[in-house]
């Protein structure tokens, strides 16, 4: 998984161009190299840029279609407070998640989703967004 964000990482630019290309926004395109990435690092396959592309295009038409929100402006955005609770074994609740996913849920609770965001680079609400799917899983197995 790692070898995998990483050879991507090294054509970020260009993903965010071509993103770019797709959406005309700057943080929609951001939002779509994200979740490109998270997408992407569950693969075991070499991608070429013509599969990048059609990736990045099927990410934008399928927020548009399920009517995600992509937020333009952060100015007023607020994080939530992070809920721990006592006694769950949260080691053993993230075996299932992915490196990206666990790496990313990790951090952000550690050090904060906003400084997370200043030190990675990584749009806070692609921070917000993979930390609320987390919490669902984890939340789903918590009460298997």
């Amino acid at each position: 998984e790692v070898v995998i964000i990483h050879e991507l990482n090294k054509e970020d630019a260009q993903w965010r161009k071509m993103a770019l290309q797709i959406c005309k926004s700057k943080y929609v395109a951001d939002e779509l190299v994200q979740t490109m990435y998270i997408k992407l690092s569950e693969r075991t396959i070499s991608v070429t840029d013509g599969y990048i592309f059609v990736t990045l295009r099927s990410l934008f038409y399928d927020s548009l279609k399920n009517n995600d929100i992509l937020i333009d402006d952060f100015s007023n955005f607020e994080v939530e407070d992070e809920e721990y609770n006592e006694g769950i074994d949260y080691d053993e609740l993230s075996k299932d998640l992915t490196w990206y996913e666990r790496t990313m849920f990790e951090q952000s609770t550690l050090i904060g989703q906003r400084e997370l965001s200043r030190q990675t680079g990584i749009h806070i609400q692609t921070i917000h967004r993979i930390n609320k799917m987390v919490k669902t899983k984890l939340n789903g197995k918590k009460k298997d």
